[in-house]
C-alpha cells in the first residue's frame, strides 16, 4: 500500500500458491500452483467522496482456486468503485 499523495492510494497484492495434490479416493483433481497479482488506485475526491479503479487475477486469464471435480475457475476481473461517506 502507497499513498502517492493526499488524494491518491495505490494497493498492490501479489500472492502465490503451490500445488494440490489429486487424491483419486476422495475425488480431487488437483490443481497446479500458480502465482496472481492484483492492483487497487483510489482517488479521494473529497473528504467525503473516493473513487477507484480495481484489477484482480491479472497474471492469469483464469484459475482453479479448489481441487474439486465440480470447481468454477476464477477469471481476470476488473472493476470501477465509487464510495461516498456521510
Amino acid at each position: 500500500q502507497m499513498q502517492l499523495n493526499e488524494r491518491l492510494q495505490l494497493d498492490v497484492d501479489v500472492r502465490a500458491y503451490g500445488d494440490v495434490p489429486r487424491l483419486r479416493a476422495s475425488g480431487y483433481v488437483g490443481t497446479e500452483s500458480y502465482a496472481e497479482a492484483s492492483v487497487r488506485l483510489g482517488w479521494r475526491i473529497t473528504e467525503a467522496l473516493e473513487l477507484s479503479v480495481v484489477g484482480q487475477n491479472l497474471l492469469n486469464d483464469q484459475h482453479a482456486e479448489a481441487s474439486e471435480a465440480r470447481r468454477t475457475e476464477v477469471p481476470r476481473s476488473a472493476h470501477v468503485g465509487l464510495r461516498w461517506a456521510y
